[in-house]
């Protein structure tokens, strides 16, 4: 028995080879089908780059976290080996009980940049904020500065302890004070040696960066129609 199909393909059963025409019939509407999908809206890849990150901290893969960040910046501040820059993290994301797991908040700035924001909590700071820039690079996203803004949440949490408050003079008295402890401390621990900015290129040591604490310590205790 012979059934005619409106598309003017012949369908023979049974044990029927499909016609030719039914194949190049096909073949059209695969190749149209794959062209339609690849026109559709294609993803922000900061949006990716960013998911990339978030699953990395909700994973609490150590490893994952810093292949993110610049080795440009691991190595000028002295995390040549990668499980010196892991432990720091596991161990400032601990004692400040950095809530990885959590869905982070977040924004878009401009083009190839977004800051991530992590809940923390601590006695001292039971709604505490760490705040970082992801950078969208050539090489993939980049979590600048993430080892340095680490340390000016540790230096913040002690200067609470220490019966500092966390802005206004204080704050730069305070860091100033755990550049000046805890920075030899830093470096016998992990190897490292300060800040390194990545715009200038430049490696600040902790008495460097203790001294500029102090100089903006000065200001901030200044009278505002003070000359500075």
């Amino acid at each position: 028995m012979t059934i005619s199909s409106d598309n003017g393909c012949d369908l023979v059963k049974p044990m029927k080879i499909i016609g030719q025409s039914c194949i190049s019939l096909v073949m059209l509407f695969t190749m149209l089908s794959l062209s339609l999908a690849g026109c559709g809206p294609k993803g922000d890849p900061r949006e990716n780059r960013r998911a990339e990150f978030i699953g990395c901290m909700k994973r609490e893969d150590y490893g994952c976290i810093v292949r993110l960040t610049s080795k440009e910046e691991r190595d000028a501040i002295g995390f040549t080996d990668e499980t010196k820059a892991q432990q720091f993290i596991r161990d400032a994301f601990h004692q400040l009980q950095v809530q990885t797991k959590a869905d982070p908040s977040v924004e878009t700035v401009g083009v190839g940049s977004f800051p991530v924001h992590y809940p923390y909590r601590t006695p001292a700071s039971p709604n505490g904020r760490l705040s970082f820039f992801i950078d969208e690079t050539d090489e993939g996203p980049v979590a600048r500065g993430l080892y340095f803004i680490l340390v000016l949440m540790l230096a913040t949490e002690e200067g609470l302890r220490g019966g500092y408050a966390s802005n206004g003079p204080d704050r730069h008295i305070a860091r100033a004070k755990f550049f000046r402890e805890q920075g030899a401390e830093l470096n016998r621990k992990y190897g490292m040696k300060g800040y390194y900015d990545l715009t200038s290129m430049s490696l600040k040591t902790w008495e460097e960066l203790a001294a500029e604490s102090d100089v903006r310590a000065s200001r901030a205790q200044q009278p505002a129609n003070s000359p500075r």
